[in-house]
């Protein structure tokens, strides 16, 4: 191809060895959408990563209240 040309060469470098969530000098935060609303029925152990589904009228799914002794 004659005219061919790296990516970069359009769109800049690509940045790689940082995290998205760091702080890039020069950039700033996207403002918030809207209120976060949780994640509906599902477990709120280990920071909101657990994939279980909420046991009835608790935040926690069956195994993570067997796992703290309340089931």
């Amino acid at each position: 191809m004659k005219n061919a040309q790296l990516s970069g060469a359009y769109y800049g470098e690509p940045i790689q060895g940082i995290r998205p969530s760091v702080e890039i000098p020069g950039s700033r935060q996207a403002p918030p959408s809207g209120p976060y609303l949780g994640r509906g029925n599902f477990c709120a152990a280990n920071e909101d990563t657990c994939t279980g589904r909420k046991a009835k009228g608790t935040d926690y799914c069956m195994g993570h209240l067997r796992s703290r002794g309340e089931a």
